[in-house]
């Protein structure tokens, strides 16, 4: 009984907070890839979302919806971008294959949500990276049309590279902004990194002179060499036009935040 009771009140809960964000989070603008609710955006920004988006779900049926308000109002920021997703059913229907990129200035935070079909083109670590190097630095110098821009390309960049969009299909005009960023992860020079230290420690073992035993020849230390495994392993993982449609909006949480 003492369980069931347990159950029923979390349910309730979740009713509760549900309910909390459908009454807070507003419909849809009439540009529907761009709510720049908090006016921070520039004309010529807000277009070039426009327009990309465009292209992107006439060729993959992908929608990258940009939202910025003044507040969250009390919710947590991952429930606000959530209910963004699902509400406004971001994305295609059958491909789910939706992203918001959802910032709140007030608040000092942003967040990136990924719907269920776009997990693998932008794993949580990939989302962390794109707020960490190319949104929240601009963001704390109070430059949020830069840091959303950038951050809104590199977006878009995975997703066309996941579906084999050329950046030139996307931007005649500035096809190098849709390039997929190269360059080596934080994550990957960890793992580097700690493999080299567990060569290290069997190369000295194996290295080592021979010691003569009663048993015959011995060789290597008398201990098992330390093996360094950093906490949570070597990789992370820890972001209306009436001529397009929203119908997906299925996603589980998957994305990042961050906050400046």
């Amino acid at each position: 009984m003492k369980t069931y009771k347990i159950f029923a009140g979390v349910v309730i809960l979740l009713f509760l907070i549900s309910g909390t964000a459908l009454a807070i989070v507003p419909k849809p603008q009439k540009d529907i890839y761009v709510a720049d609710y908090a006016g921070v955006l520039s004309a010529a920004t807000r277009e070039e979302i426009l327009k990309v988006n465009r292209v992107l779900y006439a060729k993959s049926g992908a929608q990258i919806v940009v939202v910025t308000v003044n507040s969250l109002e009390g919710l947590p920021i991952e429930e606000y971008a959530l209910a963004v997703l699902r509400q406004w059913g971001v994305g295609s229907s059958e491909k789910n294959n939706g992203v918001v990129i959802l910032v709140a200035i007030q608040d000092r935070k942003a967040r990136i949500e990924v719907g269920y079909g776009l997990e693998g083109a932008i794993p949580d670590g990939k989302a962390g990276r794109i707020l960490r190097e190319s949104m929240l630095p601009y963001f704390s110098q109070g430059d949020y049309d830069k840091g959303i821009l950038l951050g809104f390309r590199r977006v878009v960049a995975e997703v066309a590279k996941e579906y084999g969009i050329s950046p030139i299909e996307l931007s005649k005009e500035n096809p190098e902004a849709y390039q997929v960023k190269s360059g080596v992860s934080v994550e990957v020079i960890g793992a580097v990194f700690v493999t080299l230290i567990i060569l290290f420690f069997i190369i000295s073992a194996l290295l080592r002179p021979r010691k003569y035993t009663y048993y015959g020849p011995h060789r290597g230390p008398d201990f098992d060499p330390p093996i360094f495994i950093p906490p949570g392993g070597p990789f992370g993982g820890g972001d209306n036009d009436f001529d397009d449609h929203f119908g997906g909006g299925s996603g589980g949480g998957g994305g990042a935040s961050g906050g400046w």
